[in-house]
């Protein structure tokens, strides 16, 4: 495992913002009361428009809305102010986002990863040598460190240091890209779960690391790890599905449906890109080809939206779930 270190010595740069008013608030588009779609926000001005990709709520309140192309949106509950590449961002393209304990953001780009403390804006990434500095998603454990998905395995921010780590290539038939990771999970034991584009899913249990290939794990992109409230654990696989591990035997939940393709109706199995777990048991499933699902113990119900490409899932911290689709999102 290699690690290149990046001392905290941080340069400041001169936030400008841009802000434009909106009071609209969002409505429901289901009957499920907490379910919102950012569509549904009065957004017409904004840059974002139909290109939302991740949502994200701060301490403070603040919602946060990233986007495909046209950088990222802060709204707290009367005004939008926009960041793009202009303020500092390292690229327009928001993967996903996530704060510390400090209040400051961790948001991942198509070109590296940001620091973000209110005032202005670090790429941490663009001086740690890899073939690609594209990031992917966040995640922050129970002990406040925070992880980056990156290129060949990840970043680590324990608060004072910021590492890279590079994932251990155990199937030398793949290349490195395989092992870029892009979901993150740390399980009530304290283990370290990672999705990889193509090389299944890694657990590190603090000494080393385990790679599973099995159950269809590695015939697709591993895009989403999360652990459910009786303890069970699934991966969000982008061609298998769904797939859950009991901490004994990974076992595949099959999900499909009627979709159109090329004008023709055709029965697919559920290609997923997010998942979240909400308080009440249930599990919140966006996928690329069928839309949103909502899963508990007595149902798999599918939930309509204007778009059957969900790019991401989130919760709020008043429970509502926020769905950002491809096309019709903010």
């Amino acid at each position: 495992m290699k690690k290149q270190l990046l001392s905290l010595s941080l340069i400041a740069c001169i936030t400008v913002m841009y802000a434009c008013n909106g009071q609209t608030q969002p409505k429901p588009i289901s009957n499920d009361l907490a379910l919102y779609q950012t569509a549904s926000l009065d957004m017409k001005e904004l840059e974002i428009k139909e290109n939302s990709n991740c949502v994200f709520e701060d301490l403070k309140g603040n919602k946060w809305f990233g986007s495909n192309g046209n950088g990222l949106t802060k709204f707290d509950g009367e005004n939008y102010i926009y960041y793009n590449i202009e303020q500092g961002l390292a690229g327009n393209f928001i993967r996903d986002i996530e704060q510390d304990r400090m209040g400051n953001l961790w948001i991942c780009t198509n070109k590296g990863v940001n620091f973000y403390n209110g005032i202005f804006f670090i790429n941490f990434s663009e001086k740690i040598p890899l073939k690609s500095r594209e990031t992917f998603c966040s995640y922050k454990d129970k002990n406040n460190n925070i992880y980056i998905g990156a290129y060949a395995g990840y970043y680590k921010y324990n608060g004072k240091d910021f590492n890279y780590v590079k994932l251990p290539m155990l199937d030398t038939s793949l290349d490195e890209q395989a092992y870029t990771v892009r979901s993150i999970l740390e399980d009530d034991l304290g283990n370290l779960w990672l999705g990889t584009q193509a090389a299944g899913l890694f657990k590190y249990d603090g000494k080393e690391f385990k790679q599973y290939k099995n159950n269809g794990l590695i015939k697709g992109t591993n895009n989403s790890i999360i652990q459910d409230k009786s303890g069970l654990i699934w991966i969000g696989n982008s061609i298998t599905g769904l797939i859950n591990y009991n901490g004994e035997s990974f076992n595949n939940l099959v999900i499909n449906d009627i979709v159109n393709r090329n004008k023709t109706e055709v029965r697919e199995n559920i290609g997923v890109t997010s998942l979240i777990a909400d308080e009440n048991g249930n599990v919140w499933v966006g996928s690329h080809n069928m839309g949103l699902w909502k899963l508990n113990d007595k149902f798999h119900r599918r939930i309509e939206t204007n778009s059957t490409f969900v790019n991401s899932l989130f919760i709020d911290s008043k429970g509502k779930v926020w769905v950002s689709l491809m096309n019709d999102g903010c």
